[in-house]
């Protein structure tokens, strides 16, 4: 099991480093590309897809660049995310920081954020993807002196498993 894993995750590390020197050349300074799925969690293998959104401010201005986007990540992974599913499209970056668990709220949106939070990795814009990370963890938790006591059993309360405790916890640790 462990030479599987080892393989995946060196394809996945590999591909990963090939799509964000594709893709940078092709996004604005304050857009972010972000991957979650096999390929965010490094376990990608030849038939694994490739699940990706493109957020910016500006979602109008990115049409031309999202074409130049999907180009270039089929260039290195040929499977695209399913077309009627939440990835493989342009999402205005306030729409995933407003409307949490509001009647306005979508299962695409709340699918998203989550995977941003648990296991999302960025393609291009680094410093975005984490200050939109903070951000959301922000939202969903208002108070940071009430994190002080954000622990297991908090995590277990919510229903969260273990992988998704840890990956919270560490994200709480890093926005504090």
């Amino acid at each position: 099991m462990g030479q599987v894993y080892e393989k995946a995750k060196l394809f996945s590390e590999d591909n990963l480093r090939r799509l964000r020197a594709a893709v940078k050349p092709h996004i604005p300074a304050d857009a972010i590309v972000a991957t979650f799925g096999s390929y965010a969690r490094r376990e990608a293998s030849a038939l694994s897809d490739i699940d990706y959104i493109i957020i910016s401010n500006d979602p109008e201005s990115l049409s031309k660049p999202s074409e130049e986007v999907e180009e270039a990540i089929k260039s290195i992974v040929d499977i695209e995310p399913s077309p009627d599913g939440a990835f493989g499209k342009v999402i205005q970056r306030s729409d995933i920081l407003k409307n949490l668990g509001g009647e306005q709220d979508s299962n695409q949106s709340l699918t998203r954020r989550l995977l941003l939070l648990l296991e999302g990795e960025w393609l291009a814009g680094e410093a975005h993807f984490n200050e939109l990370r903070r951000q959301l963890i922000e939202r969903y938790w208002p108070d940071p002196i009430g994190w002080s006591g954000f622990n297991l059993s908090s995590c277990s309360a919510l229903g969260l498993l273990p992988g998704q405790m840890t990956v919270l916890l560490r994200l709480l640790a890093q926005a504090r």
